[in-house]
């Protein structure tokens, strides 16, 4: 059985990651005889896995029709497997202008609401009082609705509906129905009672690439760290396909691409020192470089950790050109581990694998 997907917006990323790779996967449900003859050439290619896949795309929903339907364009059909889901994909806009935000449609009044899983993207709202109230009302009152509050209630009524049916039989025909109410009440309940709670979880692909995931290990292999040093020095230029976004031209967010980028960074940084050693003191400068990278596109900050490293992050996305590069540099008990980032982030980073990791003992 697959499970449904369905895409809120449609960016750079859900067009060059999401989208190519949920069509681009074996139609899991072969209905033809042709689909069924490719799923069994694909089974004997790459295995069991070469015929069904989890995931199947079911909708798209954007700003506007014009984005939705450009995406869904821009993906090549390689094949009429690819067309058909292609075409059977339900497309949603607002082309109204009622201008609902990114987080309006993920955790305030759609998805979460409608009992949908949802896996958003960072950072999760423009400015920390939105993010802090997306989080309150996940906890107070998506949270208890569908774990305990669904069923408490509909047990309830399924119970009331009972009783009011026993008080009907007069005769064969009402004890009949009496017998079917309690039948479909019961199956109601059972289903309700199942329902599942509604997860929201928050997507950081840097914590899936292995380079990091290389990093961390060893460094749990080498002790405590005891300091860290990382430096992030890129240029978004005019006219690039980041900068092109409106979103990112015009940012609400605090932060700009500092926030935008800077994410990503920290969140690797997060995964190498562990959840038991967390970023506790921060104390930062903010800068601009570049205008047109308004507000802000440098930062310069000295962090504590709880274990009481001290390091510092600098982070850049308006270097000078020819200065891009990122380092990440940990002090351990023994040794110095450091890696520098010299691969893409996404598919040229799964075909070359890890490069630029090294380890000295000092």
């Amino acid at each position: 059985m697959s499970i449904g997907i369905a895409i809120i917006g449609s960016g750079i990323f859900a067009r060059e990651e999401h989208l190519p790779i949920l069509l681009s996967q074996p139609n899991p449900n072969p209905t033809t005889e042709s689909t069924q003859e490719n799923a069994s050439e694909r089974e004997g290619e790459g295995g069991k896995q070469g015929k069904t896949h989890p995931f199947i795309l079911k909708a798209l929903y954007s700003r506007t029709l014009h984005s939705a339907q450009s995406l869904l364009a821009s993906v090549p059909a390689a094949d009429p497997d690819t067309t058909k889901r292609i075409e059977e994909i339900d497309v949603y806009a607002d082309d109204a202008g009622v201008g609902r935000k990114y987080e309006d449609l993920c955790a305030r009044e759609d998805a979460l609401r409608a009992g949908k899983h949802v896996l958003s993207e960072k950072p999760i709202a423009g400015d920390l009082a939105t993010a802090q109230e997306m989080v309150r009302v996940y906890k107070e009152e998506i949270l208890p609705r569908g774990r305990d509050g669904q069923a408490i209630e509909c047990a309830a009524n399924g119970q009331r509906e009972v009783a009011n049916g026993e008080t009907t039989n007069g005769n064969t025909n009402q004890d009949e129905d009496k017998k079917e109410r309690k039948e479909k009440n019961k199956k109601e309940k059972k289903n309700k009672k199942n329902k599942v709670t509604p997860l929201w979880g928050v997507a950081e692909n840097y914590r899936f690439l292995p380079k990091y995931l290389l990093v961390a290990e060893e460094v749990r292999k080498l002790g405590p760290v005891k300091g860290l040093r990382v430096c992030v020095r890129s240029l978004v230029g005019v006219g690039s396909k980041y900068h092109q976004t409106p979103w990112r031209r015009h940012p609400s967010h605090e932060g700009g691409f500092v926030l935008d980028g800077g994410v990503h960074i920290i969140a690797a940084l997060r995964l190498i020192l562990g959840p038991e050693n967390p970023l506790t003191t921060v104390s930062a400068m903010s800068s601009l470089h570049q205008p047109h990278l308004h507000p802000v596109d440098t930062v310069d900050a000295l962090v504590r950790t709880r274990s009481g490293a001290v390091g510092c992050i600098s982070l850049s996305y308006g270097a000078a050109p020819g200065t891009n590069g990122t380092v990440f540099e940990l002090r351990v008990e023994e040794a110095l581990a450091d890696l520098e980032v010299m691969v893409g982030m996404f598919a040229s980073e799964r075909e070359k694998g890890v490069v630029g990791l090294g380890l000295q003992v000092v």
